[in-house]
Formats: structure tokens, C-alpha cells, sequence
């Protein structure tokens, strides 16, 4: 997508970046608990690429952490019979959503970067937990105007659930789909994909590059790993990030100091970039 803003500047990238929960937040803490030091440095960083690239257009997507994942995993399991208490659960990991997004955006806005908070489920539709219809013209307004849409994975109406939960990785496939984008970042809290459990296997090896040729062997490898199934699906992520044919995508790790600047400056190859 290329335009111009209002302002006269020339888009000439228009970049998706999403920062995972386990980055921003404790994503592993009963109580949400926001890891402050890291929305701080990653909030700077992408205030400094934000005023230095003035031909970057940018979307960001946030995980829910400590946020939504336990709270959403205890209503989940709650019977059926239970059904108002599901209905608290459901409006209560809705509010706490809210909250780490005024939290996200504050400390964006600290470093002069224009973040608007955006709630995708305000207009999004599921079924079976699969986002059917979500707007996308106000956010595509957003951009022309200059502004970064923030948005973020949270409960939305299902219609063969009543409620389902719209992830952060379904609204950036979503995006991307509708808006065509020239890159995808996913910041994680690892290096990117590896041939192994780097954290049980010593010799397990970075993926640097997944294409079309290699693409088999890498799925075959991650679908014999428990490891990945717990990192979020990560077959998955693959498989739908091939699908969106023309977009270069790349997993970074956001821990690394500097990694988020220099991605959104336009350097590719820091993680494992995926191309489809």
C-alpha cells in the first residue's frame, strides 16, 4: 500500500509489528504484572525509528501476557451451568485487555510516537474462534493520517461460541490480508525458529530463512517438538504467514537490545525471516 499522508510525507514501507505478551508482560504470573523495563526500552526504540524513517507507515499488535492468558484459561474450564460467571470472565479479561493498552500507548506516546488504542473487537466477528469480519477502514485512515494504530488480542463475540478469543496473530493475518503490508515483525522472546528446544538441546540450530523449498522439512521438524505447541502454535503461525503470498515475515527476538529499532529501519535477517 503506498500514499501519501496528509502532511505531504511519502510512505515508502508499511510495516506490522507485533509485540508478544511474553516480552511486554510476567506472561507466566497469576496477577497481570507488566514488565515495565521492557515496554520502556522497546517503546524508545520504536520512538527513535519512528522519528528517523519519516516514509514509515506502522501498525502495532500487542499480546495479552499476564493480562488474559491465565484468567482466560480459568474460564474456559468453567462448565456450562456456569454460564454468568463465563459472561464476568468474558467482560473482565475484556477490561484488563483495556488497561495494557492505555499502558502500552502511554509509554509509546512518552517518545513522541502518535499510538492510538484500537479495539479490535469492537467490530470483529469470530466463529469457532476464527476472525470472520473485522473493519479495517478506520485503521487504513489512521495510517493516511499519520497516526499508529495499536491493537491487541482480546475476547470477541463468537458466533458459534458466544465468545471466543481474537489473538493477536489472527488480527495481524487479518491486517495483513486487507491491507497488504510490506513486512510482518513478530517480537518474541526468542532468536526465531530453531531446529531443536534451544533450551534442552545445546546444539540446536537457528532457522535463518523459511521458504516454499525448505518449508516441509521445518514443519515436519516443529510438529515433533512439544516444545513449539506451547510457544503458541507455531506450525500454525508458519502455515498461515505462508499463505500471504508477496509479504516478507520475520520473528526477532525483542529481549536483544536494539533488534525492534533496527528491524523497523528496514533490516532483515535478525531473527528467522520467513518468506512466502
Amino acid at each position: 500500500m503506498r500514499f501519501h499522508r496528509l502532511n505531504g510525507h511519502e510512505v515508502n514501507e508499511f510495516i506490522i509489528m507485533k509485540l508478544g505478551g511474553s516480552i511486554i508482560t510476567y506472561k507466566n504470573r497469576w496477577m497481570p504484572t507488566l514488565n515495565k523495563d521492557n515496554l520502556k526500552r522497546l517503546a524508545k526504540e520504536i520512538g527513535e525509528a519512528w522519528s528517523e524513517r519519516k516514509d514509515l507507515a506502522l501498525i502495532l499488535i500487542h499480546g495479552a501476557g499476564s493480562y488474559g492468558h491465565v484468567l482466560a484459561t480459568l474460564y474456559k474450564i468453567l462448565k456450562e451451568n456456569e454460564y454468568e460467571r463465563r459472561l464476568l470472565g468474558f467482560a473482565e479479561i475484556q477490561r484488563l485487555q483495556n488497561e495494557l493498552n492505555a499502558k502500552v500507548c502511554a509509554e509509546l506516546q512518552n517518545y513522541h510516537v502518535p499510538a492510538v488504542p484500537v479495539q479490535a473487537s469492537a467490530s470483529a466477528v469470530l466463529e469457532n474462534e476464527k476472525l470472520v469480519h473485522m473493519d479495517v477502514k478506520a485503521i487504513e485512515g489512521m495510517l493516511h493520517v499519520g497516526l499508529v494504530p495499536v491493537l491487541y488480542g482480546v475476547p470477541a463475540y463468537d458466533k458459534k461460541l458466544g465468545g471466543g478469543i481474537l489473538s493477536g496473530d489472527e488480527i495481524m493475518r487479518h491486517l495483513a490480508k486487507h491491507l497488504e503490508p510490506d513486512r510482518l515483525v513478530h517480537v518474541s522472546d526468542v532468536d526465531g525458529i530453531y531446529d531443536k528446544d534451544p533450551k534442552k538441546s545445546k546444539d540446536a540450530k537457528l532457522i535463518k530463512e523459511i521458504t516454499r523449498d525448505n518449508l516441509k522439512q521445518v514443519l515436519e521438524v516443529l510438529g515433533g517438538s512439544s516444545y513449539f505447541d506451547v510457544t503458541g502454535g507455531m506450525v500454525r503461525k508458519i502455515e498461515e504467514l505462508m499463505e500471504l503470498e508477496g509479504i516478507v515475515a520475520e520473528i526477532i527476538n525483542g529481549n536483544r537490545e536494539g533488534y525492534v529499532r533496527r528491524a523497523l529501519l528496514g533490516e532483515v535477517g535478525l531473527g528467522t525471516v520467513i518468506r512466502s
